[in-house]
């Protein structure tokens, strides 16, 4: 027999977020940027396009924690070491990727689309990544 209601509680969701801190060897605080434009889907594995991007993850631990009960911030900057391309997408994996460049592997955690940044060598963007655990 099913359950008619089912709900994630306030207490299991900051559950989830403390354990997504408590597992620092595993949880996603890396940040990799691309320039990709497709939607994103529930069933990306990677990044769009890192056609240009060089540059390796940025490890955001110790800068990953729990903001507001409910929500897991990484925060992380990457500084631009080749012209060329124009930024629109980030994600948060949870290993440094490996091969490259541009590097890859580790398992995706979000995929995060935005208005297009040209970038000259040498600028950097501090990324803010909020993960909001809702209980619907």
């Amino acid at each position: 027999m099913a359950a008619d209601d089912v709900l994630v509680v306030n207490t299991g969701r900051e559950l989830t977020v403390d354990a997504l801190l408590a597992l620092a060897a595993v949880a996603p605080a890396w940040l990799q940027w691309g320039v990709g434009s497709a939607a994103v889907t529930a069933a990306d594995t990677d990044l769009d396009d890192k056609t240009g991007c060089n540059e390796d993850r940025t490890d955001a631990t110790g800068a990953d924690s729990k903001v507001a009960n409910y929500t897991y911030r990484v925060v992380g900057t990457i500084t631009k070491t080749v012209a060329g391309a124009i930024i629109r997408e980030v994600a948060t994996f949870n290993a440094d990727g490996a091969g490259g460049p541009p590097v890859s592997g580790g398992t995706m955690f979000l995929r995060a689309m935005f208005d297009a940044i040209s970038l000259n060598v040498g600028n950097a963007i501090e990324f803010t990544v909020d993960t909001l655990v809702t209980a619907t």
